[in-house]
Parts: C-alpha cells; sequence; structure tokens
C-alpha cells in the first residue's frame, strides 16, 4: 500500500509540475504576441495622439502675428483691440461680436437687433450638436446690458457678458471650423437658432488667435 501511495503521489506531482509549466509557458507566449502585435497598437495609438496635439497647436510667425493686428485698431485710452469688421459700431443684425484687451483678456458680446426688444438676458450658442449658454446678465446695469434705438426706429440690444461669463462659448467658436448658431433668449420672447453671418464669425475666431498671441507674449 506504501508503495502504491508513493507512485500515486510521484504522479500526481509531476503532474501538477507540467500543469504549472503548461501555465508559464501560456502566459509566456500571450506576452510574446502582445509585445509583437499589442505593442504595435500602443506605438500607433502614441503616434496618433502625437498628431492630435500638433494638429490643436496653433503657431504664430512675426508675419503672422502683424498681419493679424492689421485686422484691428488698438485704442490706447481704453487698451482694447477694436475688429475692424465691426469698427467699434453695433452692426444692424442679430450676431455676435468680441473686444480683446492688451493683455490677452476678451469679452463676448450678443447683438441684438429688430423692430421691437426682447430684453435678452443671455444666449444659447449651438456648435455642431453641442449647445452651450451664457450666464444672464442684469438688464438694469449699463455695464452689462445697454438698449438704443436705431435711426430707423429699430431697437439695438447689447449684452457684455465681461468675467468670461460667456462660459467658454468664445473659445468654442475660435477652436471650431463650421458654422455657428445663436437663439436670443429674452423676458419677453425669444428667437429661433439663426446663423451667425460667416463674416462675423472669421472676426471672431481673428479675436480668439489675438487673445492667445497677447496673452503668450505678455500684452506686447
Amino acid at each position: 500500500m506504501k508503495k502504491i501511495s508513493t507512485i500515486t503521489y510521484h504522479w500526481e506531482t509531476h503532474h501538477n509540475l507540467l500543469a504549472g509549466l503548461g501555465i508559464i509557458l501560456a502566459v509566456m507566449l500571450m506576452l510574446t504576441i502582445y509585445s509583437c502585435g499589442g505593442g504595435t497598437t500602443t506605438e500607433t495609438t502614441q503616434e496618433e495622439q502625437a498628431t492630435e496635439k500638433k494638429e490643436n497647436v496653433i503657431s504664430f510667425t512675426d508675419e503672422d502675428i502683424q498681419a493679424l493686428k492689421d485686422k484691428f485698431i488698438f485704442d490706447e485710452t481704453t487698451g482694447y483691440f477694436y475688429h475692424k469688421h465691426w469698427n467699434r459700431t453695433w452692426p444692424k443684425r442679430r450676431t455676435l461680436t468680441a473686444d480683446v484687451m492688451k493683455n490677452g483678456y476678451y469679452f463676448l458680446s450678443s447683438n441684438f437687433y429688430g423692430n421691437k426688444g426682447i430684453n435678452h438676458s443671455k444666449v444659447i450658442v449651438k456648435i455642431g450638436e453641442e449647445e452651450m449658454e451664457t450666464e444672464e446678465v442684469d438688464l438694469k446695469n449699463e455695464s452689462e446690458h445697454r438698449t438704443e434705438k436705431a435711426d430707423n426706429g429699430y431697437v439695438f440690444e447689447i449684452n457684455y457678458y465681461t468675467k468670461y461669463r460667456d462660459k467658454g462659448i468664445f473659445d468654442a467658436i475660435g477652436k471650431s471650423t463650421g458654422p455657428v448658431m445663436v437663439s436670443f433668449v429674452g423676458k419677453r420672447s425669444s428667437t429661433e437658432f439663426e446663423e451667425v453671418p460667416k463674416s462675423d464669425v472669421e472676426a471672431l475666431r481673428d479675436c480668439y488667435q489675438l487673445s492667445l498671441v497677447q496673452r503668450a507674449t505678455g500684452g506686447q
């Protein structure tokens, strides 16, 4: 009985060793396959990420910066750059505008124009499938909201989203490449989404780039 027990013990031990060796070999094989195949996927992903990062970087030469600044009027008194596209006037259309300070600080403005005011306190902007909205302004504070009548009897309503109360809309427009839609949300009524004119969107993107330049150069 002892002999049979010993033989059984040795056989089980030998069997367990073979099983363990098989597991080790299987793991080594998996690691080899991963290093050959899986590693390629990781390298490709890293290369793609590096490419994406390069595409998201905006670089400017001295000529680029000068060409960009030539699109603006700089006011020494206020310290602001005003885009020549709007020429420091309120456009007679419903749109968005922006001004950039020498240090790169900016603020977005919403420009409502119509035959009757709506007392709009904020706007909702749609870029692609994403919708973003500003904070509400104080309609009684002239530094945040102004209302004036044009010569033709139409009404201007201008909101100034200072202190970055545009909630990232300015940055989103600057980084986008497609159309921008806007809806003016008023106390009396709201407007349907309508496309911001392409010329205004291009001017906004110029403002975004100038803001980056001024921040990067310390306002020089």
